[in-house]
């Protein structure tokens, strides 16, 4: 539940510091009081610290927990996030979450390319040493679901909108 909470919390944060325009200092003001607002209106909802800078939004959570969404993408190299082959090449991450504690290992990542769902669904398939355990094919996305070494589960879910395609992707991993 905290999860939901705090996703939720991060999309209405992010649309609230994206509506600002910095064109003039009092924009700037504005937009920089905005930020801090919602940083405490956040805070006291999930009592967590969050941190909300020209539309990058980070909550950082007293067990190690992290959260990111990032208009401009998210720079996964700032995390401990070594799991590349679970992500579709060349895509941008616009969001990123971790949880977990010694014995298990969550993230929840958001991604965006131009590429057609076919492809995306093709690359997952093609995993090396990945078992697909579901699949769910509709006209603009679909999910699939893979298995590796039973320690290892990773669920993709597809949507195209438009010239874009997001890429949700929930990768789990028993330590």
């Amino acid at each position: 539940m905290k999860i939901l909470v705090m996703g939720i919390v991060l999309i209405v944060l992010v649309n609230l510091t994206m509506t600002g325009c910095c064109g003039s200092c009092a924009d700037k003001i504005a937009q920089t009081a905005s930020e801090r607002i919602s940083e405490e209106i956040a805070e006291q909802i999930t009592g967590e610290e969050v941190d909300i800078e020209d539309g990058r939004v980070v909550i950082e959570g007293e067990d190690g927990s992290v959260s990111e969404i990032n208009e401009d993408g998210v720079d996964l190299d700032e995390y401990d996030f070594s799991y590349d082959e679970v992500l579709y090449p060349d895509a941008k991450c616009i969001s990123y979450s971790d949880i977990g504690d010694n014995d298990y290992e969550q993230y929840s990542i958001t991604l965006e390319t131009e590429d057609s769902k076919e492809d995306i669904f093709d690359y997952y398939k093609g995993l090396d040493g990945w078992e697909k355990i579901s699949e769910a094919v509709e006209s603009k996305g679909g999910m699939i679901t893979l298995l590796k070494d039973e320690s290892q589960q990773l669920t993709v879910i597809i949507s195209e909108e438009g010239d874009l395609t997001q890429i949700g992707i929930i990768f789990g991993k028993n330590n």
